[in-house]
């Protein structure tokens, strides 16, 4: 029976965070805790990391950084190239490291559809 490994004080910690941003929702994916930007997924938990969708220049950009990986789920059959995962030890006791929530944040505004102001909540 499948089982998923995540960092449950990383979830509850993220869930705080994120459901406090306009339009976000929480749920899963396959499993796995999971943050949505009406409907539109931007963020889950994996393992000892969060993975984040971003636009692909940024997630290359990203990917130069120490911490930050490709994110292959599933034993790496799957290679996303919008997405990265950011390990635990990234974030330490805190989520100062808001540069990449907040671009895959916005990135799903704009998928979704929403429009942000220019203080950058959601309209």
């Amino acid at each position: 029976m499948f089982s998923p490994r995540f960092d449950e004080n990383l979830r509850q910690a993220l869930g705080k965070l994120f459901v406090s941003m306009p339009d976000v929702t929480s749920g899963d994916l396959l499993g796995y805790p999971a943050w949505y930007v009406n409907n539109t997924l931007f963020a889950c938990l994996y393992d000892n990391g969060v993975a984040f969708r971003l636009e692909r220049p940024i997630a290359r950009e990203r990917l130069r950084e120490p911490g930050v990986e490709p994110f292959t789920p599933l034993g790496g059959k799957f290679s996303m190239a919008e997405w990265v995962q950011v390990f635990r030890e990234r974030f330490g006791s805190s989520f100062a490291d808001h540069v990449i929530w907040e671009s895959a944040y916005s990135y799903a505004l704009r998928r979704a559809g929403s429009v942000m102001a220019q203080d950058g909540s959601a309209l």
